[in-house]
């Protein structure tokens, strides 16, 4: 087994499972309030969610990761698509690893569905990206059920790269039939 240890925990969010947790049960009093829930729509099939440090994106992704908890739907994997910060030899690639590990814990890829997606798997794109290993602790703090991710890295990030994704992703999961999210 292949796992992507962490490369900015301590910088974007802290490096233990019990500050993780009393950060995000911060935000949560602040923004509990806020949170409407009349937006938890029955069928959620994603989001869009800021990825910067936790001081600065926590108190917006917050309500997204509590729509994901209270959805009716639980769900089998996450397909985590972010930018590609680094110089990418491909235009969309996958992680090369078998699991990703954050302070919480260790989550494992979906290997099969990745199968299917066929997407090229490289870890120049991957090694110290930030924008997927900042979202897994949310997922992990939120959710009490296991889980499968996909971190994909968009290098070229256009309408013809977003629909290409967006369709093999689509083909993909016609075979595997994962309830995912996006």
């Amino acid at each position: 087994m292949s796992v992507r240890y962490p490369a900015v925990a301590g910088t974007f969010y802290p490096d233990d499972a019990s500050n993780i947790n009393l950060m995000l049960n911060e935000v949560i009093s602040v923004e509990k309030t806020k949170i409407n829930k009349e937006l938890i729509p029955n069928e959620i099939i994603g989001g869009i969610v800021p990825h910067a440090g936790y001081k600065y994106s926590a108190y917006e992704a917050i309500h997204f990761f509590h729509f994901i908890k209270n959805a009716s739907r639980k769900f089998e994997t996450f397909l985590i698509i972010n930018p590609c910060h680094y110089q990418s030899e491909e235009d969309i690639s996958m992680d090369i690893h078998t699991s990703c590990s954050t302070p919480i814990g260790t989550v494992p890829l979906d290997l099969d569905l990745m199968e299917f997606i066929n997407l090229p798997r490289t870890q120049m794109a991957q090694q110290g990206e930030h924008a997927a290993e900042v979202i897994l602790p949310y997922l992990q703090f939120f959710l009490d059920y296991p889980f499968k991710i996909i971190p994909i890295s968009m290098s070229k990030q256009s309408y013809k790269s977003a629909r290409k994704l967006a369709e093999m992703i689509f083909k993909a999961n016609q075979v595997v039939k994962r309830r995912i999210a996006i």
